[in-house]
C-alpha cells in the first residue's frame, strides 16, 4: 500500500474516489499478535494447523483488519481514500484442496498429483456446497466496498464488514496501540515505510 499510495492519493485528488479492501476473515478473532515471535518461530507457536484457526492464520487475519484501521487513522483529513477490511466468510473454492492429504496439492502449482481427472477436487466443491458460500455471493461485500459510492471514506472510516455490513471485530482489532505497533513492526521488516 505504500508503494501505492501516490497513485491512490492521485484518484482521490482527481476528484475520484480511492478504496483499499484488505480481505481478512472472522478468524481474525480467534488470532493475537505475538509481537515476542511474530514469524512463530518458537517451539509450539504453530497451533492449531489442521483447522481453520492455525495460529499463523488466525495473526495473519487479525493483522489485516489491524492494518485497515491504522491506514484509516495514518491518512490526513480531506484524502478521499476509504478503507476497509472484510470476511468473505466461508467460501466454496478449490482453496481446500491444500488441507486434504489425498489430492497431494502441489502448493507452487496447485497441481493435483493425487487426483489426475480431478474427480476428487470436483466432490469436495459438491460437498462444500452445502455448507459453503459461493464464491460470487461472497464477493458482493468486497466489490460493494470497492464500487459503491455511498461507501466513501466517512461511511467506512476503517470498518470491518461481513455480510455486507460493518461490524464489530475483536477486541485485539479494535485496540489502537496494538495497530500502530503492528504497523511499525512491519515497516521496519520490509524497510518501507508509508509517507502520506
Amino acid at each position: 500500500t505504500a508503494r501505492l499510495w501516490p497513485a491512490l492519493k492521485k484518484a482521490a485528488a482527481g476528484g475520484g474516489a480511492a478504496r483499499v479492501v484488505v480481505v481478512s476473515s472472522d478468524g481474525h478473532k480467534k488470532g493475537t499478535i505475538r509481537f515476542d515471535d511474530i514469524n512463530l518461530e518458537k517451539p509450539g507457536a504453530y497451533k492449531d494447523c489442521s483447522t481453520p484457526f492455525c495460529s499463523a492464520y488466525t495473526q495473519s487475519k487479525l493483522a489485516n483488519v489491524l492494518f485497515a484501521k491504522e491506514l484509516e487513522r495514518r491518512i490526513p483529513p480531506g484524502i478521499e481514500v476509504a478503507v476497509s477490511s472484510v470476511s468473505p466468510g466461508l467460501v466454496n473454492t478449490a482453496l481446500f484442496r491444500y488441507s486434504l492429504p489425498d489430492l497431494k496439492a502441489d502448493v507452487g502449482s496447485g497441481a493435483l498429483v493425487g487426483d489426475p481427472d480431478g474427480s476428487k477436487l470436483r466432490d469436495l466443491q459438491k460437498i462444500q456446497g452445502y455448507f459453503m458460500t459461493p464464491a460470487d455471493t461472497a464477493a458482493q461485500t468486497q466489490l460493494a466496498l470497492a464500487s459503491d459510492p455511498k461507501l466513501d471514506r466517512a461511511a467506512v472510516s476503517g470498518g470491518y464488514y461481513v455480510d455486507g455490513k460493518k461490524t464489530p471485530p475483536s477486541k485485539e482489532a479494535d485496540d489502537a496501540a496494538v495497530a500502530s505497533k503492528m504497523w511499525e513492526l512491519s515497516e521496519r521488516m520490509t524497510g518501507i515505510a508509508f509517507v502520506p
